[in-house]
């Protein structure tokens, strides 16, 4: 029962990446294990630029 709901995650969690991986942009590598990587860097990117987008906005709200 564990396992399969598990598995079942995993599976979804994949489906998600891939999908996440595409928005990005196109694949980086032919190889899946590399493209990974890039698509992590490029999710990195993404967080610290929306990170700093927030604290841009606190900072004009809070400064009005």
């Amino acid at each position: 029962m564990l396992n399969s709901r598990i598995f079942r995650m995993s599976m979804r969690f994949k489906k998600y990446w891939r999908l996440w991986a595409k928005a990005m942009g196109e694949k980086a590598s032919k190889e899946n294990r590399e493209a990974d990587k890039v698509a992590l860097i490029r999710t990195v990117i993404i967080l610290l630029n929306c990170t700093c987008a927030i604290f841009i906005m606190t900072n004009i709200v809070h400064n009005w």
